[in-house]
């Protein structure tokens, strides 16, 4: 009994300790994911910002990330992700009123390290900027914005596996944004391995994400906006 309760302690450090897959050498993450959130805030001049009702619509994320084995190199993941809706002054009459349109399009680049990285528990951090290009403004006449900026961010992501099910729970967030114009990009989620192979993982993720965007006089521009809702993702891990 003694000798199988050491094997049993022996298998469970040695499942702890593996990384997952070959990362020990190279690891690559390709990502995607839908997202659901509904859409609130408002925008406008300096001391004029006004309120709006917007449509919720699916947004569209693409990830790729890439691991490796040396420990002073930082890893690095590319984000890019879709964030467009339209909608109406709040209280005006959609079907008189001017549509506005928001389009927040923008592409993370995010270089992190490993402070773990196995099959029980992982903890990233790091640092990201988030790149903006796109329009806030009227939809038809073009009388908006031009949102060309760029933010940096504090990256942090944590992860943690129930042992033998394939089932974790992890949480990601771009936060504390070193700059005048504030991003919060946090969600957590619940992945579970569909498949596992020598070569390649398949996971299926199902989350809640929180999009805050605040800019401070970008052109003129000043903004409150707020995306959130559930989503939907899946991973392949080579």
């Amino acid at each position: 009994m003694k000798k199988a309760g050491l094997v049993a302690v022996a298998a469970f450090m040695a499942v702890s300790a593996a990384p997952a897959k070959a990362d020990w050498i190279f690891g690559v993450y390709a990502e995607g994911q839908y997202w659901a959130p509904e859409a609130t805030g408002s925008y406008g001049s300096q001391g004029n910002q006004v309120d709006y009702d917007f449509e919720d619509e699916g947004q569209l994320q693409l990830a790729v990330a890439l691991h490796h084995p040396i420990p002073l190199l930082p890893n690095i993941r590319l984000e890019r992700q879709e964030l467009e809706t339209t909608g109406f002054r709040s209280g005006a009459d959609s079907a008189t009123a001017t549509q506005h349109t928001v389009d927040l399009q923008h592409d993370t680049i995010t270089l992190y390290y490993r402070l773990l990285d196995n099959r029980l528990a992982r903890i990233h951090f790091g640092v990201s900027a988030k790149r903006f290009d796109g329009y806030v403004g009227e939809t038809m006449s073009g009388n908006g914005y031009q949102v060309d900026e760029t933010i940096p961010t504090a990256y942090l992501m944590g992860s943690v596996g129930l042992p033998f099910t394939g089932l974790s729970a992890y949480a990601r967030g771009h936060l504390l944004a070193f700059d005048d114009n504030k991003v919060q990009d946090i969600e957590a989620g619940l992945q579970y391995r569909l498949f596992n192979t020598p070569l390649l993982d398949g996971n299926l993720q199902l989350g809640y994400r929180a999009f805050n965007l605040e800019l401070d006089n970008v052109a003129g521009l000043y903004t409150d906006f707020e995306f959130k809702g559930p989503f939907l993702g899946f991973q392949l891990h080579f």
